[in-house]
């Protein structure tokens, strides 16, 4: 591989992250009253020493979607490009 700039073989590969998301998924009303009411009951029958134990609030699910690109480098002049 050469760099169209200055016609050097000395060339680096690297990937690159160009754009990432991340989609959050929450859990559902119904599921959050119901573990309101479990948590309620167990802190009832146990004198409160049950919340400790038991987490206050229901997190949802987070997925990372990465985007990766080739990119050169040359080592001599410093010129990047995008490989296609």
């Amino acid at each position: 591989m050469q760099c169209p700039k200055c016609e050097s073989t000395d060339v680096t590969v690297t990937l690159e992250n160009t754009k990432s998301t991340t989609q959050k998924k929450e859990n559902a009303a119904a599921r959050k009253a119901v573990h309101g009411v479990v948590r309620g009951t167990a802190a009832l029958m146990t004198l409160g020493i049950s919340n400790a134990f038991i987490p206050k609030h229901l997190n949802g699910t987070q997925k990372t979607k990465n985007k990766l690109e080739k990119f050169c480098l040359c080592q001599d002049c410093g010129y990047s490009w995008k490989i296609r």
